[in-house]
């Protein structure tokens, strides 16, 4: 994995998913995955890419509006939940959450009023 590299440097420019990858077999690589994938589908059709910190539970970005009528996002078959952060229509954060149900539930009403007006072009439910 270190071949070429002559310092601490080139180590840690590294990336090593690649390399890893191959010494999978193909059903290691589909069980990778399957319960921990580098994207997750969302309700609208497009695929949210998850960033997994050393720190912490994976975690997903993604617009409200992709959000709508979702209440849990998990992985592992529902073992690990997902972090989400929560953007406006112009990719700014507006929450970080683990508990979708209780932001549509209590902190939603109070934004959307907010929101609706200052984007009048999306869609508010």
């Amino acid at each position: 994995m270190c071949y070429g590299c002559h310092g601490v440097k080139d180590v840690r420019n590294l990336d090593p998913w690649p390399i890893l990858k191959d010494w999978l077999t193909p059903e290691q690589l589909a069980a990778m995955d399957t319960l921990l994938p580098e994207r997750i589908d969302m309700a609208n059709g497009r695929r949210s890419r998850i960033s997994y910190p050393k720190e912490g539970p994976p975690v997903i970005s993604a617009r409200i509006q992709e959000l709508f009528g979702v209440e849990t996002l998990s992985l592992a078959r529902g073992r690990v939940p997902l972090k989400i952060e929560v953007l406006a229509p112009n990719q700014r954060p507006l929450q970080v959450t683990d508990d979708l149900g209780r932001f549509w539930r209590e902190v939603y009403p109070e934004i959307k009023p907010a929101l609706s007006r200052r984007y009048p072009r999306h869609e508010w439910r």
